[in-house]
């Protein structure tokens, strides 16, 4: 059957191609005239005689990938018939060093499963999404453009995803840069990098000390006097040049950086007693701060100026720390009294919205994700996994993990730091600063762990992850390490 073009002008020509250009706006089938609308295009045409052709090439094709997903299949039955005989092995029956070589043969299948999920989910969810996308072109073709675009914006995040996973084999270590690191005999309380590292901000008791930054190289460029006892807190905003820090005097104050000095923007009073956390919501219109008055409260930007909001005051001793999720819609708090509070926000309220009453307090708590996050019992050698049960709608605690501490004491505001880039968690406990990578869903696995001569330090992972700095009170020095692959 002959098709002819529709075009007005084109004399009802026959129809002799089709265009298969998914981004091409001209008509997709085309006679002689309209061949010039698809010249920048032209290896995307074909004749309309080979389009069944075509069409049975494709099938073919997406069989072919359909025998490489048997064969995946096939291999992974050969690497399971392998280990199959070692399921039977009757223990009593066999002597020590043979049951030693079974144990050490079937240790290889975890090595093999944590690479083999990773690479699997990935491209799972790669298959599964280019499908959904191609059927839903098909349905909708008008719609094709914006779909696409949509496709390839969460194929790059599968891309970033997939790198991440690389990212998460590599071994690496923090390594200490002594020929950088300095002495510091004042106490530093907290640490602080900006947005893109070139700035560092450190306690020095009363005062805050501002370094220029340069591949780990410290260079003091102007100090701060404006709190009347040790600042104990200091927190960047990472769109703005602004910074805020917390005190034992129970001010906070918001830092702005003008004509090249740093100076006061405006301080915060509300606070009966030492600020033990603040923190900085993403949008830079929120602070949240917490206390050993045992409460929280909630500051928001109204006209470049901070207005006192709402205080939560249902802790019955000293809050530690505070983490926000990455919605920045749910708040979790731990306390001395023994609880954890998730707060959800509702309007221009936060609300409490559970509970969690734990066996032992503890100074450091994060979000991981929307879903999961951490927490540090005092000086115990087991961190806590919560994750968000959707049938009972709460966190319940799915795991622990084993971590250093070294020590029967602690110290506050060294908070809990999850470096999504790297995947990599930086707990301090005690004596020891334990670094743990993400393991798929709640798993963590320990990569490095720091120990000191006295559990008084504090410290912060820079922006990027390839810096840390800490203050060691055993040494009163300021220690710079540097990440790198092993």
């Amino acid at each position: 059957m002959d098709f002819r073009c529709n075009q007005v002008d084109h004399q009802n020509l026959k129809v002799i191609g089709f265009c298969l250009d998914p981004e091409c706006q001209q008509q997709r089938l085309y006679c002689h005239y309209c061949l010039n609308n698809h010249s920048q295009h032209q290896n995307k045409t074909k004749p309309l005689e080979l389009l069944t052709e075509w069409i049975n090439e494709k099938v073919s094709s997406l069989k072919v990938i359909q025998g490489q997903i048997q064969d995946c299949k096939s291999y992974l039955q050969t690497l399971i018939d392998v280990f199959i005989p070692y399921s039977n092995t009757n223990v009593e029956n066999i002597g020590i060093s043979e049951l030693s070589n079974k144990i050490k043969g079937v240790s290889q299948i975890e090595v093999f499963e944590k690479q083999y999920q990773g690479l699997l989910k990935q491209s799972i969810d790669q298959i599964k999404l280019i499908s959904d996308q191609t059927k839903e072109n098909i349905k909708n073709p008008g719609n094709s453009k914006q779909l696409n675009n949509t496709l390839i914006q969460k194929k790059e995040q599968l891309n970033s995803q997939s790198q991440q996973i690389q990212q998460q084999e590599k071994r690496f270590a923090y390594n200490l840069v002594n020929q950088n690191s300095f002495q510091q005999t004042e106490g530093c309380r907290a640490i602080a990098f900006n947005k893109d590292d070139s700035i560092v901000i450190a306690t020095n008791d009363k005062a805050i000390k501002v370094y220029n930054h340069d591949k780990g190289k410290l260079s003091l460029i102007q100090t701060l006097n404006e709190h009347k006892e040790n600042v104990v807190i200091l927190n960047f905003m990472l769109k703005s040049d602004k910074f805020v820090s917390g005190s034992v005097d129970s001010s906070i104050i918001i830092w702005q950086y003008n004509f090249g000095q740093w100076t006061k923007q405006q301080q915060l009073t509300g606070h009966t007693n030492c600020i033990l956390c603040l923190l900085v919501n993403n949008k830079e219109d929120l602070i949240i701060s917490s206390s050993k008055d045992n409460t929280i409260k909630f500051w928001i930007k109204q006209n470049d100026s901070w207005q006192f909001q709402q205080t939560i005051n249902e802790h019955t001793k000293s809050v530690h720390s505070l983490s926000l999720n990455e919605q920045q819609n749910q708040l979790i708090s731990c306390s001395q009294d023994k609880q954890i509070f998730v707060i959800q926000e509702f309007g221009q309220k936060w609300i409490i919205k559970q509970r969690i009453e734990l066996n032992q307090y503890g100074y450091r708590l994060c979000f991981i994700n929307d879903n999961q996050f951490v927490f540090q019992p005092y000086c115990e050698e087991l961190m806590q996994v919560y994750e968000f049960d959707q049938y009972i709608q709460q966190y319940k605690k799915t795991n622990e993990i084993p971590v250093k501490c070294g020590s029967s004491s602690d110290t506050s505001y060294f908070q809990l730091q999850y470096l999504k880039s790297k995947s990599l968690l930086f707990n301090k406990n005690g004596m020891f600063i334990n670094i743990l990578r993400k393991k798929g869903d709640n798993q963590f696995q320990v990569e490095q762990q720091i120990s000191f001569e006295d559990h008084v330090n504090f410290g912060q992972i820079s922006q990027d992850g390839n810096y840390m700095i800490n203050w060691d009170m055993g040494k009163r020095r300021i220690q710079i390490r540097k990440y790198q692959e092993l």
